[in-house]
């Protein structure tokens, strides 16, 4: 069995690229958020997954307690069912990720679970580039043993060769673009467009709309024109040094808005960003077509939701809560009333 590692909050959208692109039948959600199983007799080209940042084989689980001798099950767990890949491997590295109370530490894990390896097998810690990567995730009384099978990341992105200090991460943009359900020929805006990373992934998946980047900093419409062209979208979309509370001065009609809005921690006091949601939604509500559809992460979620009931211009369609850069954050689909 496998494990795809994904956005926490959109499981979905990697059940439904994996099914596109890697042919799986039935990709199920795993026990824990961000995570989905799937089996197939042939993994295929899953480096091409855009909606996935890491792949793993999955090796099995192990009941544990709090105190510190239950690592010992892990040991257990190897000696019984001995990972063929990984002790053929060149080099390996163990990486523990942890949520819940132990009387152990992460990097306590990797020292013991690494060191059975090392004293047993002789194969070589290799820290900063492994032929291997054991990774054990532990989740309050459960450790999650997996083999992780790509070596670089897969949200790194070749045509990032400038990065705006917030901007959004590849795997949610695209999960971005996937629920706002973009088509043939469709205006799609990104009004706060930073880096351009939401354009850019929609443009490189899907070639057919007609994009549109605006924001209100000259310095970061010129880097999110390097990234295009460094992507190979340039020609696809059109960045607009402009306002986001002032839409109709550049779009008579909308059909899609897809946008990661400057979270109030920079952007200073709650006034002001109060202020940016409500003309914001105003400006959209006159821009954007009938049934047109806005996606957008907020990290004020009642604050926003406030806005929506305010301009009295959209529906909430649907709400859920996606992790991304340690924050836990509003993703909002919204539809023109």
């Amino acid at each position: 069995m496998y494990i795809a590692e994904t956005c926490y909050g959109l499981e979905d959208v990697c059940r439904e690229e994996l099914k596109e692109k890697l042919g799986v039948s039935e990709p199920k959600i795993f026990e824990i958020k961000g995570f989905v199983e799937f089996k197939n007799r042939k993994l295929g080209n899953y480096e091409q997954l855009k909606s996935v940042y890491n792949v793993y084989q999955f090796l099995g689980k192990v009941k544990l307690t709090e105190k510190k001798d239950s690592l010992k099950k892990i040991i257990e767990f190897f000696k019984n069912n001995p990972p063929e890949d990984l002790l053929s491997a060149k080099s390996f590295r163990v990486s523990c990720s942890r949520y819940g109370h132990h009387e152990f530490k992460s990097i306590e894990v990797e020292r013991f679970v690494g060191e059975y390896f090392y004293e047993n097998f002789h194969i070589p810690v290799n820290l900063e580039n492994p032929d291997k990567e054991l990774f054990v995730k532990i989740v309050g009384s459960t450790a999650y043993l997996m083999l992780k099978l790509n070596k670089i990341s897969l949200e790194k992105r070749n045509y990032r060769v400038f990065l705006h200090p917030t901007a959004a991460d590849p795997i949610l943009a695209y999960g971005m673009f996937r629920l706002a359900k973009v088509k043939e020929k469709e205006i799609v805006v990104d009004p706060m467009c930073g880096s351009g990373t939401i354009l850019i992934e929609s443009a490189l998946e899907f070639p057919k709309a007609r994009y549109f980047g605006i924001d209100i900093s000259e310095k970061f419409l010129k880097g999110a024109k390097q990234n295009a062209k460094a992507a190979g979208v340039d020609h696809l979309i059109k960045f607009i040094h402009g306002d986001c509370r002032n839409l109709e001065n550049y779009f008579e009609k909308i059909d899609k808005i897809i946008t990661n809005p400057p979270y109030g921690v920079k952007m200073g006091n709650e006034k002001s960003v109060k202020g940016l949601y409500y003309k914001f939604l105003e400006s959209a509500g006159k821009v954007m077509k009938e049934n047109g559809r806005i996606v957008l992460t907020v990290l004020r979620g009642n604050m926003f939701r406030m806005a929506i009931f305010r301009t009295k211009f959209f529906k909430i369609v649907e709400e859920r809560i996606v992790k991304y850069g340690g924050l836990f954050t509003h993703l909002f689909v919204l539809e023109k009333i």
